[in-house]
């Protein structure tokens, strides 16, 4: 336990909970902590300001998530001091514990209903929130360069090397036709989905980690939805959602197609740095397999001829490390 037992019993007691059990839930890839308060329907979330995380930002992307009525836990108080919220607790129905081959295709049709409710919506207050641009989505895939490619292949590049990767991650993205003002959770898959029996409708589906929500592409979204290394789906339910998806935000499929290409290689580039980082830097190694899901992914689509610059960088740079 990172936090202080006398200051969550502090907390507490200001919330009228004097006689309470305790029990961490969620050990995540973040330096967020989560305590579930037993019997009382609450968690405590802790989130360290000194290791990035905010609760500022939760509160903001909740009560936007919340003036079009989905199902977001409510909060009961925060302690901005010692970087703690009392919030409403979901239960443990994660979507990724419910999944099965007979209810499989009706469970993400419900996650990818959610998302086109989100990325359909005109009326989310979302002008106040940093842009998802190109800055934040190179330095995202950066850390593969730093973590996995200099740290774990042990490669040394140079400038010009690093210079060629940004400038074809710049033409690629510049390239993409796709409208950049929804709002975008950035973390959307089945793990951070809770399945709420109780409730109707769209209201089932309980949202989780989106703290770290920007304004970008609807794609974004969809594409961390059903290209996950934690749950990988068979091609045939993936094509399917596609083609629904397409016609829930409007968008023609054949651009939307070019959308998930860019950013399922740009996601999961992110990724294979962010494990390694894990890995090397905070000694959590649970993680690290996984990055073979990820490669899968983005060799899949640097089979993509529009994809042959990145492909060759990529070819030529590993083959450094044979």
């Amino acid at each position: 336990m990172a936090i202080d037992e006398n200051t969550i019993r502090s907390f507490l007691i200001r919330n009228k909970i004097s006689n309470y059990k305790l029990e961490q839930i969620r050990s995540d890839a973040s330096f967020r902590e989560y305590y579930r308060v037993l019997d009382k329907n609450l968690l405590i979330m802790y989130a360290p300001k000194d290791k990035g995380e905010s609760l500022v930002n939760f509160e903001k992307i909740n009560k936007v998530l919340s003036s079009i009525n989905l199902s977001v836990s409510k909060i009961y108080d925060a302690d901005y001091q010692n970087d703690l919220l009392l919030i409403e607790d979901f239960g443990n129905d994660i979507f990724s514990t419910k999944l099965n081959h007979n209810n499989e295709k009706d469970l993400y049709e419900k996650a990818i209903n959610l998302l086109s409710i989100i990325h359909n919506n005109s009326d989310l207050e979302v002008q106040n929130l940093k842009k998802y641009n190109f800055e934040i989505l190179l330095n995202e895939s950066l850390l593969f360069i730093e973590w996995y490619l200099e740290k774990h292949l042990k490669l040394n590049l140079n400038n010009s090397e690093k210079n060629e990767f940004q400038n074809i991650l710049e033409r690629q993205f510049n390239s993409l036709t796709l409208k950049q003002n929804s709002l975008v959770l950035r973390d959307f898959h089945v793990d951070n989905l809770i399945y709420l029996d109780e409730r109707d409708g769209i209201n089932q589906l309980g949202l989780i980690d989106y703290q770290d929500a920007l304004v970008g592409s609807s794609v974004y979204d969809f594409t961390s939805l059903i290209e996950d290394v934690r749950h990988p789906i068979q091609d045939d339910l993936k094509n399917s959602l596609v083609e629904t998806y397409s016609k829930l935000i409007s968008v023609d499929q054949n651009e939307l197609e070019r959308g998930i290409s860019f950013y399922s290689i740009q996601r999961n580039l992110k990724i294979v740095g962010i494990f390694s980082r894990l890995k090397y830097r905070d000694d959590k190694k649970n993680y690290f397999p996984m990055i073979e899901v990820a490669w899968g992914f983005i060799k899949n689509h640097l089979k993509n001829n529009e994809y042959k610059d990145l492909n060759n960088w990529i070819n030529n740079i590993m083959n450094n490390s044979l």
